[in-house]
């Protein structure tokens, strides 16, 4: 980790790691937790750029490579209760090359909104960012720049250094433009639309959700795991 954020020229500045904590009721420890701490600074900009969609029309861009990256994921184990499988590989000098372009970007006035795909993959991301806007999007998941891979895999693959951006449709060429200059893999994969998230693919058809269905699952899990 500290030779990741030296490469990265990401500021630390505490954290804490925990191993060995335990369930007072079960006595089960729970999974190692590192918990860094990482300071930011916004400026140039009138206000932060959020997460959530902000209005129909505007285009999807993911940018960054999905592998086969799996391992540890709740994916692995909540649906297929399996905990091994290869985890998100690092690399340093290529990420900190991505960073830079995605803060030129931001800085550009022409992203709407951006996102990580990190925990939980695209899928978990686009619904995160259809919750915060209270809006739908269509994604066509063939255009998502990846190696071959299962459908289910593509869409929760924890691939790092991945992110999802958004662009009114006037705005949305410069933004790719600028992504193949510095040679970034990345595609325009959908719009933003409507009230449901439609995920399609040529293999499987179509994946439909609303978001106001998505909203509630989101807003009552914890209750649901309380048994509440």
């Amino acid at each position: 980790m500290a030779d990741y954020c030296k490469g990265t020229g990401l500021p630390v500045v505490g954290g804490k790691v925990s191993f060995y904590n335990e369930d007072q009721s079960t006595k089960r420890a729970i999974k190692p937790s590192p918990v860094v701490l990482v300071v930011g600074l916004v400026e140039g900009m009138a206000q932060p750029i959020h997460p959530n969609f902000k209005r129909d029309g505007e285009r999807i861009v993911l940018v960054g490579d999905t592998l086969r990256e799996l391992g540890g994921s709740d994916y692995y184990e909540y649906i297929h209760e399996f905990t091994g499988g290869a985890s998100p590989g690092v690399n340093p000098s290529r990420d900190r090359k991505l960073f830079k372009s995605i803060h030129r970007l931001m800085r550009s006035g022409w992203i709407t909104a951006a996102h990580d795909c990190s925990s939980g993959g695209i899928a978990a991301a686009l619904a995160e960012m259809c919750i915060w806007g209270g809006m739908g999007a269509t994604v066509e998941a063939d255009r998502i720049p990846s190696s071959a891979m299962a459908f289910d895999e593509l869409l929760f693959s924890e691939s790092h250094s991945r992110f999802i951006l958004t662009a009114q449709s006037n705005q949305a060429g410069k933004l790719v433009e600028e992504l193949s200059r510095a040679r970034i893999p990345h595609s325009v994969v959908g719009e933003v639309a409507g009230t449901k998230l439609r995920i399609s693919s040529r293999s499987i058809g179509m994946i439909s959700v609303g978001v106001e269905e998505m909203s509630d699952s989101w807003a009552r899990s914890l209750a649901r795991v309380l048994g509440d």
